[in-house]
């Protein structure tokens, strides 16, 4: 950190220097008289890059100073409050993995512990956490087994391989497809990281194929199936797109009528075609009636229904 402030003192020095030299050759005369030569141009422009190439670096400097130091005000800001949402739980893990990354002393990171143990967790989460823990991965690991739900990996499966679309959209299919293929994949893991990236692209491929499966439109499954996908995020979207192709094609194949069609009857325009399409393809209900003579005698029968 010292090292770091001398550095940062000695550019500062330098930048301030390259500064009053800059603004000197600004306000020269030559410069106000618009007289200046080509020599003293190019000393400015000169100047002007070494001034900014410097400025980076001193904001390089600073920025690596605030990572490497523990700040409340930034650990209030990205560390929520421990509640009953499992979400806000996870997300504090998620936050503290981040916040820890950016620490490079030890000396940090046990503040960045300390900070959550006593300020983040709910009563409920003390309780079931240790007091102290020498590294935030232990701290990490630890709230990953104790304050999320352990959900079985076996019903999870089950779920995923019996899941299809029926009467859902393709993108609400997908992600629930998706959710469980992560929550699957988070339960066989058991918290260790490398388990999971040995396990998601397997569990993936297992995930696309039952989408394809389950899809409702025969034909969409087949392509699907057919492509070899290796994200589920890619599958969902082609299956999205496909649909939208096909339903526009159906659409254009069945407007496609010239304007003025001539027909049995006459020339039409597409509209009344188009009607008559509608007519035809639609079951009506006619309803008939019927009179029998017996003698000198009329009867009406009841009305004979037919449907064609």
């Amino acid at each position: 950190m010292e090292q770091h402030m001398k550095e940062i003192a000695q550019y500062m020095e330098i930048f301030s220097q390259i500064n009053d030299l800059r603004c000197q050759a600004i306000i020269s005369d030559q410069v106000k008289l618009g007289k200046s030569d080509k020599d003293t141009e190019k000393n400015i422009n000169e100047l002007s890059k070494e001034f900014l190439k410097l400025y980076e670096e001193v904001k390089k400097l600073c920025e690596v100073v605030e990572m490497e130091t523990f700040s409340l005000k930034t650990a209030l800001g990205l560390l929520p409050l421990m509640t009953d949402d499992e979400t806000v739980t996870q997300q504090l893990i998620d936050n503290i993995e981040y916040y820890g990354s950016t620490l490079s002393e030890a000396a940090c990171k046990v503040k960045l512990i300390n900070f959550v143990l006593k300020s983040r967790l709910s009563q409920a989460g003390k309780l079931k956490l240790n007091e102290s823990y020498s590294t935030i991965g232990e701290l990490i690991q630890d709230m990953k087994c104790k304050l999320l739900a352990q959900k079985s990996a076996n019903s999870i499966q089950t779920k995923l391989q019996q899941l299809r679309q029926n009467d859902k959209t393709i993108n609400d299919y997908g992600q629930e497809l998706s959710q469980l293929f992560v929550d699957l994949t988070i339960s066989q893991s058991k918290g260790d990281a490398n388990s999971y990236k040995v396990l998601k692209p397997l569990n993936e491929k297992m995930a696309i194929k039952r989408f394809a499966d389950g899809l409702r439109n025969r034909r969409l499954s087949t392509i699907i199936a057919s492509r070899n996908f290796d994200s589920l995020k890619d599958a969902v979207q082609a299956a999205l797109d496909e649909e939208i192709t096909t339903a526009t094609t159906d659409i254009i194949g069945h407007r496609d009528i010239p304007n003025n069609t001539i027909t049995a009857t006459g020339k039409h325009s597409i509209e009344e075609v188009w009607l008559q399409e509608e007519l035809v393809s639609r079951k009506e209900t006619i309803q008939v009636g019927t009179t029998i003579t017996k003698g000198d005698s009329t009867e009406d029968h009841k009305n004979m229904v037919f449907t064609c």
